[in-house]
């Protein structure tokens, strides 16, 4: 479940993280990369095959973007969301948030797993504004903008993600395909 109430910023945070999930059944590759910061990585706890261990570690610059490639041109549609039916947590901190997701995952309609995404976000200035390099650091010399993310020259950025997946329950399954086939 979202929760009832958020502040803008955590409002914010989770909108991040709500439309990065959505890239991947719209497939819209520019969107889900504008999501990332550069210099962030993934971390995925996968249970279904002990042979390759249980934690995949992957930077988003180089090795995540093979995985992405498969993703975004696969003649598969991949549904992927925040499952309502488990709490949803959003933690700000000034420039950092913490925003945890129970997910569902779907292919071509047929539930695939579920899972928790935690994804951590860092408050960075925009790459469109003149002299701030792609982290948002001012590194390449240019001034960094003052006040927050209301005057609209700052923006939160995914930096890290730790994502489990596990096969639904059968309570789970049949609550998620009641929901889905609803919404449909």
């Amino acid at each position: 479940m979202l929760p009832s109430t958020l502040t803008l910023e955590a409002s914010h945070a989770l909108t991040t993280c709500t439309t990065l999930l959505s890239t991947l059944k719209s497939k819209d590759r520019k969107t889900f990369d504008s999501l990332l910061h550069p210099s962030g990585q993934i971390c995925n706890a996968r249970y279904q095959n002990p042979a390759q261990g249980k934690l995949l570690f992957h930077d988003f610059k180089t090795q995540f973007q093979s995985y992405l490639e498969n993703v975004f041109s696969s003649p598969s549609v991949f549904d992927e969301a925040i499952d309502d039916g488990r709490d949803t947590v959003v933690l700000v901190d000034g420039d950092i948030a913490t925003v945890w997701t129970p997910y569902w995952f779907r292919i071509d309609g047929m539930l695939s797993h579920v899972g928790t995404n935690s994804f951590g976000l860092a408050k960075v200035v925009k790459v469109k504004e003149a002299g701030v390099d792609e982290t948002g650091t001012g590194e390449s010399g240019g001034e960094l903008p003052t006040g927050g993310a209301e005057d609209g020259n700052w923006e939160w950025k995914i930096v890290v993600i730790h994502d489990t997946a596990r096969k639904a329950t059968a309570e789970e399954k049949d609550r998620l395909d009641a929901e889905y086939t609803e919404k449909k």
